[in-house]
């Protein structure tokens, strides 16, 4: 359905005032486009048009909104950018599920094709539907949508997802106490920021002792119900646990569920545990929600880096020109805290700390304020830490 609330911008609602869909952005000053998104509730927009939108990209670095962008042609697309789309759109639907009011807009140049196919794709999660009952869904409410025939080739072989996304969000637990003296208190560390912000090389320079490193074997099964057979990886240091291997950290455990055996192994390991690998899926919060007989305080350290930054960490350590990896990685470098920082409160219930970080930070300031942070805490409970 065509909305047009705000001069100049005009949307199509695909699905429950939760996914829009509209063209390019370039009329639309700043303040114009904040004045949009404050309307329709907006705070992630997927970009999949040719060019950067420079003022979305502002927002996001004010971290008024998550921009994903992925350019990808109106015409045939590669099988890596079928696996960009399939999974972006995955992770966008949880996000919308866990997070009530909640709203994305997915935007291209016309708004009738590239959008139409990445909303198709995140309703496909939202409703349990099929690849073609999204794409009629799309088209109902977004006259001569999907013109594209490998866009719908492509849509139409997909099945349902193999489990529905629930819809509604459980009612939020009482706040936790920390009275209880045969609960013994863990310090859960968790590295938010997009990928070349530092994260691993934190956790490196905060751990003590040489790595111990990890694992066991672990059956589980994935969201669509297939039973999956893993190796989980952890390593304990002296005074810490990290949810990962030593190298990658908790990447190498590449699902939720793998991070969720890995951090329980951890906690039962040691005082302090890290998750260093933190993307948009709520299931990194819930999960300390989840574990019985412990008390926690969250400690989340936030590298605030605007994408420019991050894309020129990112072309040092790669020694390639900066603009060369602009459009390619963008929509991969620049990893999604926004919208689960903003909100993580919603899904976890126990005592949280937020250390902020900047581009300029050094390895050994950031690692000073993790160690003053966690030996308050410690003062502040009146814990010490056990001998290792």
């Amino acid at each position: 359905m065509r909305e047009a609330k705000i001069q100049g911008f005009v949307v199509y609602d695909i699905w429950e005032r939760k996914v829009f869909q509209r063209g390019r952005m370039y009329r639309l000053d700043e303040d114009r486009m904040r004045e949009a998104f404050e309307e329709y509730g907006i705070e992630i927009v997927i970009g999949l048009a040719g060019k950067l939108d420079e003022n979305l990209q502002a927002l996001a670095d004010d971290d008024f909104i998550d921009y994903y962008y992925h350019p990808i042609p109106d015409n045939k697309i590669s099988d890596e950018d079928e696996q960009w789309l399939l999974e972006t759109a995955e992770e966008t639907a949880a996000d919308i599920n866990y997070f009530p009011g909640l709203t994305v807009l997915s935007h291209c140049n016309a708004g009738r094709n590239r959008s139409a196919l990445m909303n198709a794709l995140i309703i496909r999660q939202l409703g349990n539907l099929t690849g073609k009952e999204a794409r009629l869904k799309v088209q109902k409410e977004r006259p001569n949508a999907l013109a594209n025939e490998h866009f719908v080739e492509f849509l139409d072989k997909l099945p349902r997802p193999g489990t529905k996304v629930e819809k509604s969000v459980p009612e939020p637990e009482p706040e936790y106490s920390l009275d209880d003296p045969e609960r013994p208190l863990r310090i859960v560390i968790v590295m938010a920021g997009a990928g070349s912000a530092g994260k691993s090389t934190t956790t490196l320079n905060y751990a003590i002792g040489d790595p111990d490193e990890r694992d066991f074997e672990f059956d589980w099964e994935d969201r669509n119900g297939n039973p999956r057979h893993d190796k989980v990886k952890y390593t304990l240091y002296e005074n810490c646990a990290l949810t990962g291997n030593h190298k990658s950290g908790t990447d190498c455990n590449n699902a939720p569920s793998l991070v969720k055996a890995a951090f329980q192994k951890c906690i039962e390991e040691r005082d302090v545990v890290i998750v260093d690998g933190f993307c948009s899926s709520p299931q990194w919060a819930i999960m300390i929600d989840e574990q019985e007989g412990y008390d926690f305080h969250v400690v989340i350290l936030h590298f605030d880096f605007t994408a420019e930054e991050i894309l020129t960490r990112l072309a040092s350590r790669r020694g390639v020109d900066k603009e060369s990896i602009r459009e390619r990685m963008y929509g991969k470098s620049v990893n999604r805290p926004g919208v689960l920082l903003r909100r993580f409160d919603e899904l976890c219930h126990w005592p949280q700390d937020v250390i902020t970080v900047y581009y300029d930070d050094s390895t050994e300031e950031i690692v000073k304020m993790l160690d003053e942070t966690v030996d308050d805490l410690w003062k502040e409970y009146g814990y010490e830490l056990e001998a290792v």
